[in-house]
């Protein structure tokens, strides 16, 4: 695993338990998971390159 790997699964660590307290974040939900799920998606992409420099 990579820096960029670790560091992308602490952020979306901190977006889940942010959001699963979603009360207090009600005003900006939206914008918390569309973030989330950008963080999400970037370090999908990043495994995938990874795995493809691995092989």
């Amino acid at each position: 695993m990579t820096a960029i790997e670790t560091g992308e699964k602490a952020a979306i660590e901190k977006y889940d338990k942010v959001l699963d307290d979603y009360a207090s974040h009600i005003d900006h939900l939206a914008l918390l998971q569309r973030q989330r799920t950008g963080i999400l998606e970037a370090l999908k992409e990043i495994e995938t390159y990874h795995l493809r420099l691995v092989r």
